[in-house]
């Protein structure tokens, strides 16, 4: 899409942010342990991380913050959850990495550690209710707006 590209400046930032939330802490996936890299890898869980994030900046933006992001998803059979992240922008970092802390925050309320298994299973949900599966080409855009919804546009690549 273009004017929406990925930046490893955006992508490092993901990836402190994580690293920071964890702390001392393991970064659990159906029981395997897995890094800080591996949730803020565009082709593992990046896109379920970003789509779990909109939920929290849905509640935030219901609030009043004026801020946005704008993620754009494509298919990708050699990705971990059938796509890949291919484009992030943002109105500040802060309107992106205050979401990701909210879903890491909570992904560790259950215990010692980082359970990933609700934010996959959020972005399967999220795939679902739009109606996207990985072995369509299509390119799903999430727009996360003060003044729009949360719904994906989508379009054939």
């Amino acid at each position: 899409m273009k004017g929406i590209h990925l930046d490893q400046q955006v992508l490092d930032v993901i990836q402190r942010a994580v690293e920071e939330v964890a702390g001392t802490r393991s970064v659990i996936l159906e029981g395997d342990f897995i890094t800080s890299n591996d949730v803020a890898s565009p082709m593992f869980l990046l896109p379920a991380l970003l789509v779990s994030a909109s939920e929290y900046h849905a509640i935030a933006r219901a609030a009043g913050a004026e801020t946005a992001f704008h993620v754009v998803l494509e298919s990708d059979a050699k990705a971990f959850l059938g796509f890949r992240v291919e484009g992030l922008k943002t109105t500040s970092l802060a309107a992106l990495v205050l979401p990701v802390i909210g879903v890491l925050r909570r992904a560790s309320e259950d215990g010692p550690s980082l359970a990933m298994d609700k934010v996959v299973q959020t972005f399967g949900e999220w795939l679902v209710l739009n109606k996207l599966e990985p072995e369509h080409e299509i390119v799903a855009t999430v727009n996360f707006e003060p003044s729009g919804g949360s719904e994906p546009e989508m379009g054939h690549s």
